[in-house]
């Protein structure tokens, strides 16, 4: 009975630790952030420079929204779902940054990978008071970017279209601000 026990133990941490993966996608590979000041735990830099995949979503408001058309801004690419306590928790920070940094060179997107229906999802976003565009991504999108493992994870690609870091757990919003308003800054 004991070593039942110890077997039911030892496999709930497991499926604690791994929590829900899809399939057998191997993650991407990232180096780890060069010494910056408040280094985030859970982000990483891009080994080298890789495009960000372009997409073609309907936003919740019924508007085309295409990565590509928002080159020569920083984009703040955001994976979240309702259900998801870590997101639910970081979008009033991303709320802020959209309002602080604008939107002439600045724009968060919320690409929800909830599997319920739209209503739904955009009741949330209402409840929220979500000021940047939201869509949802069935996984596909997810997929393109190298796969999307834990929510939140969130990725800040630059004017020319470069994925520059990507950030599983709740994007450090304060702390990251000032790399992102030297991104806008710099070009």
């Amino acid at each position: 009975m004991r070593t039942i026990t110890i077997f039911i133990g030892v496999l709930s941490l497991f499926l604690f630790v791994t929590g829900c993966q899809k399939g057998s996608q191997q993650e991407p590979e990232f180096a780890e952030v060069p010494d910056l000041p408040n280094a985030f735990p859970q982000s990483s830099a891009m080994n080298q420079p890789v495009e960000a995949p372009d997409f073609k979503v309907t936003t919740l408001e019924g508007d085309p929204l295409n990565l590509s058309d928002l080159r020569g801004k920083t984009v703040l690419l955001n994976f979240w779902a309702t259900w998801c306590g870590p997101c639910i928790a970081e979008i009033p920070d991303l709320i802020k940054l959209q309002e602080e940094l604008g939107t002439e060179e600045f724009a968060v997107v919320g690409l929800s990978m909830d599997m319920i229906e739209a209503s739904i999802v955009q009741e949330f976003v209402e409840s929220m008071e979500i000021n940047y565009p939201i869509a949802i991504d069935e996984g596909e999108i997810a997929d393109e970017f190298g796969g999307v493992f834990s929510l939140p994870t969130t990725f800040v690609i630059d004017k020319e279209g470069t994925i520059k870091q990507r950030t599983i757990g709740i994007f450090p919003a304060e702390a990251y601000k000032p790399h992102l308003v030297s991104m806008i800054e710099g070009g």
